[in-house]
């Protein structure tokens, strides 16, 4: 278990679908595709998972790169929600499933050495110091996934904000399950083999930020 007390390490956020198109979406379009429960989908053989999926730019395309495995989109703003859905409906995706709450409440529930991959591509900041604690990305984070993921299991991590890149930067390094895989200084701002960019990525870049990716495994023992 990551902890019993959970932070939420995203912010509250207001929606722009309101009314009949919400429940529409709430009791007609999202239980096609939500689980509650990882225990849901436990009978799958390979399984990825991102937390804070967005729209669905991602896991939308990984998904349709990759039909034998079943993606699990996590994402808790109904916008996003909405934004996946579509995507999964207009390309006709068999393979994604959606989980509304907080993802490490999922990830508590995941048996050991069960994932193939973990995606975690550009989390709230929290930029304020004050707010630190309220960042995902910790030693005890690191730990879990290290602890669901298969023995050649990967976790992807992407950030475009300065401070939050040291702060990575730093619990990787105090951390000791999971190996950096970065054989020279350029793996750490090239994209992955896999990637596609998001609308988000391409303001983020045309504003002069420029994201950097760490890819890591879980240590052999």
């Amino acid at each position: 278990m990551i902890m019993n007390k959970i932070l939420p390490s995203f912010t509250s956020h207001r929606s722009r679908i309101k009314g009949e198109k919400l429940e529409i979406l709430k009791h007609e379009i999202l239980p096609k595709y939500e689980i509650t429960s990882f225990f849901d989908v436990q009978h799958f053989n390979k399984i990825h998972i991102e937390i804070g999926a967005g729209t669905g730019d991602t896991v939308s395309h990984l998904a349709k790169q990759n039909p034998d495995i079943l993606f699990i989109a996590c994402e808790v703003y109904i916008d996003g929600i909405s934004g996946i859905c579509n995507k999964v409906q207009s390309q006709n995706l068999t393979n994604v499933r959606i989980y509304t709450q907080d993802a490490r409440i999922l990830l508590n529930q995941i048996p050991n050495n069960t994932l193939e991959c973990l995606y975690l591509l550009f989390p709230d900041p929290w930029p304020k110091k004050k707010h630190h604690k309220r960042r995902i990305v910790t030693q005890e984070f690191i730990q879990e996934i290290s602890r669901i993921l298969k023995k050649d299991g990967r976790l992807f991590i992407a950030t475009d904000h300065d401070s939050y890149k040291e702060h990575i930067c730093q619990v990787i390094y105090k951390q000791n399950y999971m190996d950096w895989i970065a054989e020279k200084p350029e793996d750490f701002t090239q994209e992955p083999t896999w990637w596609t960019k998001t609308k988000f990525q391409k303001k983020a870049e045309e504003s002069g930020r420029v994201p950097v990716f760490f890819t890591l495994k879980p240590k052999c023992e």
